[in-house]
């Protein structure tokens, strides 16, 4: 297993677009760990990180087996919303079933995006992996594996 001396909870951020612009020095140590020049690393990934056209996918493609309501937040006035907007004076609630639908799909992206990285190192990125040796068990398995 690499280790890119980069905190756990930054690297699901980049996964998860929380953080939409990692900043030089994590790019720049993913690279180093990955064996990839810095300069390569960013060219490729700057350009596919999670944006506007990845989320309208995540809601194309979830409509194809989901209802709206388990996707969209709905107002009082019944309006079909993505995400709550900060002025909102209703009640707001949780959708635990999109939760899901987006763990499922920003894994999915995650391993593809990767991927383009593990060919240039000979490898690739696999979802779900499954090593009692390095401590990823059935109950927790590994989003992403390089």
């Amino acid at each position: 297993m690499l280790e890119a001396d980069v905190r756990y909870t930054t690297l699901t951020k980049i996964e998860g677009a929380a953080i939409k612009k990692p900043s030089v020095l994590v790019m720049a140590k993913i690279g180093k760990t990955l064996s990839i020049n810095i300069e390569d690393l960013i060219n490729k990934l700057m350009f596919t990180l999670w944006n506007k056209d990845q989320e309208k996918d995540f809601f194309i493609k979830s409509l194809e087996f989901a209802t709206p309501e388990q996707l969209f937040y709905i107002t009082k006035n019944k309006k079909y919303l993505a995400y709550w907007p900060k002025n909102y004076d209703g009640a707001k609630t949780t959708l635990q079933s999109r939760n899901s639908l987006i763990g499922s799909y920003t894994e999915k992206w995650a391993t593809d995006l990767f991927s383009e990285i593990a060919k240039i190192i000979g490898g690739c990125a696999v979802q779900g992996v499954i090593s009692e040796e390095i401590g990823l068990s059935n109950q927790s398995p590994a989003d992403c594996y390089l």
